[in-house]
């Protein structure tokens, strides 16, 4: 199965983006993406726990971060004449 990255910044607005599956996306929490050629939506509802190190600071070590998603699958509407 490959790898899935997920990089999150908390600094930037969270406007919906589109990804193509398997490629690399940013988000922002509250940011959803939409997975294009499927139909699903991955949404980051938060970062409860952050321990990496700050940018422009050098760490001896950085400490891991913990972010919650939600998956979902975007409705479908059947239109009848």
């Amino acid at each position: 199965m490959p790898q899935r990255c997920l990089h999150v910044n908390p600094s930037r607005p969270p406007p919906q983006i589109a990804s193509q599956t398997g490629e690399e996306f940013t988000l922002a929490p509250g940011q959803e993406a939409a997975m294009q050629g499927t139909d699903l939506i991955v949404t980051l509802t938060g970062v409860p726990d952050d321990q990496r190190c700050p940018l422009k600071i050098e760490c001896a070590m950085s400490g891991p971060v913990t972010v919650t998603i939600e998956i979902a699958i975007s409705p479908v509407f059947d239109f009848v004449d």
